[in-house]
């Protein structure tokens, strides 16, 4: 298999042997009353495919199954897995280990399979919910867990009745930072070349998808490499261009890790960036780069990450940036981005007499907000006599729509 991660966990594996790598780890968990974070040994081991006879790490730990809501209770060992990217992926128990439910009840046939779908959804209520709003109704027995109290609202798909202790303890296990953890040990391992080929590699990424995994792990590995590669601080000229080609492609999984990706760049080149996917290029440099028409969406993910890093890095926003950027808004046709741009530059202090002309080419557009807006910005600057003329025909033209 052509894939990055494939090919160094091939390397990793060596024989059939399964070796077992050890890690240490710290993390919070919400359902501890602790103040002290909880530890744990997180195992790494490299799995062949029985479907595909790919390679690939899992990971494992052993924990508790449930923090008692009110102290009274049977704490069983239960072990969660997870793959590489840190996704749950099952759980198991020991021989003859059984969970139990409130007042000594064990957990029915039919319950652990429900368990299973409950840990491997990964956007279930169960995130929103505080510890403390998991209350018992009525006191009495060894309950093994407690009942959600009347405030609490959660679908039942979200919990076993009876149980819905061990369900948050263990779904905070599955979906919190261990998945964090397990990525950060993997991007280490792989490191930027490899994280690079995820993002570069078409041929890999298309046989990823013809075999079992399927598209959305083709968007989940490259989110993947986006977020190690901003983590690591990788910011060569390669990684930066494959980032921008990336955003090019306009996918929305992609735009927000790509962003931040970029966000942590000097500012010279995330500028350079941003002019790139905006296309503010200008003709010397047009023909050297792949120019795009970005969609909507994309503007205005880029406005928006613009607008907040040039407030966090104050002077960063050259004048002839603002320029171009003025420029090419007059050619869009939504006028939340196009204001977008009328509030940054204005805020930035960058309205120079290039941008008071692009805002007069809008007095034109062909959507009346976007003209009106252009009309209001005019009509507080101060204006050379020919822009005086076309806002004063402009208003006498649209009055009685301003």
């Amino acid at each position: 298999m052509l894939l990055a991660l494939s090919v160094l966990l091939g390397a990793c594996s060596g024989s059939d042997k399964v070796d077992t790598i050890s890690h240490h780890i710290t993390f919070a968990h919400k359902a501890s009353k602790s103040p002290l974070p909880e530890t744990g040994v997180l195992y790494q081991q490299v799995v062949e495919s029985k479907d595909d006879e790919s390679v690939h790490w899992q990971f494992y730990l052993d924990v508790r199954s449930v923090f008692c809501g009110d102290d009274v209770c049977r704490v069983d060992p239960v072990r969660l897995f997870w793959d590489e990217l840190g996704f749950f992926s099952h759980f198991t128990l020991k021989e003859g280990v059984t969970l139990e439910k409130g007042d000594g009840l064990d957990f029915a046939p039919q319950d652990y399979p429900k368990l299973q779908q409950i840990l491997a959804n990964r956007y279930s209520g169960l995130s929103e919910l505080h510890k403390d709003e998991l209350v018992r109704e009525q006191s009495g027995g060894n309950g093994a867990d407690a009942l959600s109290g009347a405030t609490v609202v959660i679908r039942k798909t979200d919990y076993i009745e009876g149980a819905i202790w061990t369900c948050y303890t263990l779904w905070h296990y599955a979906n919190g930072p261990v998945g964090k953890l397990i990525r950060n040990i993997v991007g280490d391992e792989m490191g930027p070349e490899q994280l690079r080929a995820l993002l570069r590699n078409n041929d890999a990424m298309a046989e990823l998808q013809a075999h079992s995994r399927g598209l959305s792990n083709i968007i989940r590995y490259r989110q993947f490499a986006l977020e190690q590669l901003t983590r690591l601080s990788v910011t060569d000229a390669e990684t930066r261009y494959l980032v921008v080609t990336l955003l090019k492609s306009q996918a929305p999984a992609f735009i927000e890790p790509a962003l931040k990706y970029l966000e942590t760049l000097p500012s010279k080149d995330y500028y350079n960036g941003m002019a790139d996917l905006l296309g503010l290029v200008n003709s010397k440099r047009s023909q050297a780069i792949d120019t795009i028409e970005p969609n909507d969406k994309l503007v205005r993910a880029v406005l928006a990450s613009v607008t907040d890093f040039s407030a966090k890095h104050k002077g960063s926003l050259e004048q002839k940036w603002a320029d171009r950027l003025a420029a090419n808004a007059a050619r869009w046709n939504v006028y939340e981005n196009v204001n977008r741009v009328f509030e940054l530059i204005e805020r930035e202090g960058l309205i120079s007499e290039n941008v008071k002309q692009h805002y007069a080419s809008m007095l034109n557009h062909p959507d009346f907000l976007i003209a009106r807006g252009a009309f209001w910005q005019l009509s507080r600057l101060p204006l050379s006599d020919a822009l005086k003329q076309k806002v004063a025909s402009f208003y006498a033209t649209n009055a009685a729509k301003l």
